[in-house]
Formats: C-alpha cells, sequence, structure tokens
C-alpha cells in the first residue's frame, strides 16, 4: 500500500469561461492497495483531489476496485468496479474526474470517443479526436477471463456502465463531458443513465520470446444515454463493431 501526494501551484484559465483566469492550488492524495492470499489478488486506488484549479473550487475524488483469481495454470479470471464522477451542471466548482487514458476498459466503449466520429477530426479539433476518451462520468462494472494453453491465449470480457450525470429537461443546465461545454437542456425527456454493454474476445499467438500475434474483436451495444437529443425524436443507436489485429515485439 502506499499513498502519492500531488500538489498543484500555479496560474491557468478557468476551464469553464475561457476569458476568465484565476490560480491553481490544488492537493490530490491517492491511496492505493494491493493484497495477495494465494491464487486470489485485490487491489483499490482511491485519488482525492481538493483546492482551487485555475480560480474554480475543486472537490471530487475517485474509487477504482480490482480483484484477479488464478483459477489454474491455464485459468485466470479478474473484475474491475469503479467509481469515476463526471462534471454537474454547477459551473461554480469542479466535482468531474478524468481518469489517465491509459487506464482502459474493453475495445470500443472506454477506448474510443464515438462523439469524434460525427465531426471533423483533422487540424487542431483534439477535442473531437476518437482518441481522446478519458475515463470519466461513469459506475462500470468489467468482467474478464483468459485461457492459455501452450503458445495461444484466448481472452473474453463482458462491461457494462452508467453514466452518473446526465443532460435534463428544458430549464436545466448540464455539462457536455465530451466537447466539455455547459449546454442547456432540451426537450420534455431527460437523458437515461444506462452508456451500455460491451462483449469483446481475443486471442494472441506466441511466436517466441520476443514476437507475438494478436487479434480481437468487440460489439458494443449502445444504451438510452446515447440517444438523447436536445430535441425529440432522439438519435437512432445501433451495435458498434470493431476489430483490431496486431502484431507485438519484445526485447
Amino acid at each position: 500500500g502506499g499513498v502519492n501526494l500531488v500538489r498543484r501551484v500555479g496560474g491557468g484559465m478557468d476551464p469553464f469561461a475561457a476569458s476568465l483566469s484565476g490560480t491553481t492550488n490544488s492537493t490530490t492524495w491517492d491511496i492505493f492497495t494491493r493484497k495477495k492470499f494465494g491464487r486470489l489478488e485485490l487491489a483499490a486506488e482511491a485519488p482525492i483531489t481538493s483546492g482551487r484549479i485555475s480560480g474554480v473550487t475543486a472537490s471530487t475524488y475517485a474509487l477504482a476496485l480490482e480483484g484477479r483469481y488464478a483459477a489454474s495454470d491455464a485459468w485466470n479470471f479478474s473484475t474491475r468496479l469503479g467509481h469515476i464522477p463526471g462534471q454537474s451542471g454547477d459551473a461554480s466548482k469542479i466535482r468531474g474526474f478524468f481518469a489517465h487514458p491509459n487506464y482502459k476498459l474493453g475495445l470500443i466503449l472506454f477506448n474510443y470517443q464515438l462523439a469524434g466520429l460525427s465531426g471533423i477530426n483533422l487540424g487542431s479539433g483534439a477535442l473531437t479526436s476518437v482518441f481522446n476518451a478519458p475515463l470519466t462520468n461513469a459506475n462500470y462494472l468489467h468482467l474478464a477471463g483468459d485461457y492459455t494453453s501452450g503458445k495461444w491465449q484466448f481472452r473474453g470480457s463482458w462491461t457494462y456502465a452508467q453514466a452518473l450525470e446526465t443532460a435534463g429537461t428544458t430549464g436545466s443546465r448540464y455539462y457536455n463531458q465530451w466537447t466539455r461545454a455547459f449546454e442547456d437542456g432540451g426537450g420534455s425527456v431527460a437523458q437515461a443513465s444506462s452508456l451500455g454493454w460491451e462483449l469483446d474476445a481475443g486471442a494472441t499467438f506466441h511466436w517466441d520470446d520476443h514476437f507475438e500475434f494478436k487479434a480481437d474483436t468487440g460489439a458494443f451495444m449502445p444504451g438510452d444515454f446515447f440517444k438523447y437529443t436536445a430535441a425529440d425524436p432522439g438519435n437512432q443507436t445501433g451495435t458498434v463493431l470493431a476489430f483490431v489485429i496486431g502484431v507485438g515485439a519484445k526485447f
């Protein structure tokens, strides 16, 4: 176990109003622990942030839990649970938390920003990039398992998530986690919280100690969260499919 202490002191632009600026004086306590009980391994991490960031009061935390069980030399099972809050519609306080981009769950939902596929992703529009997808605004459950036989490894996983902050009806205000801007709610129906679920499967062939070949495929069934628009009718959603192949070299 341990604690990482991060102090940030400086200045910068107000994250919610580009025309304003303010000082940054924030503290993050990142508490983590891991314990192994024979074939079972448990881990937890809880970063807690408070202070002021570019003139705006910050008070937020996140929680990530992990469990791994080695049933045999061939079979391994794991689970991940997490609470990563999103920014609310209140511009007077920072409550949103963005996990490190390298913390991935699944192949599609928390790996690519699907909203970026609807716009032009060239030039300086970094916020519309499909690769700008840090994990935020979600309670999630991830179950996975893998089987190793000789040079082959076969794996599969299932992921489900719900949003913590959603858009309301006309007259309300919410924070768009993708564009990172406040927007007015619209329509007579509030945004649903279900982000949907994803099923992934893959295989890796270890040619030798240095080279490996792998292939992964995933199917994401979007939840009603993605159907919301500021005006009726809502978005039409369908199954999202992905297929990735790769070659790796280790030295």
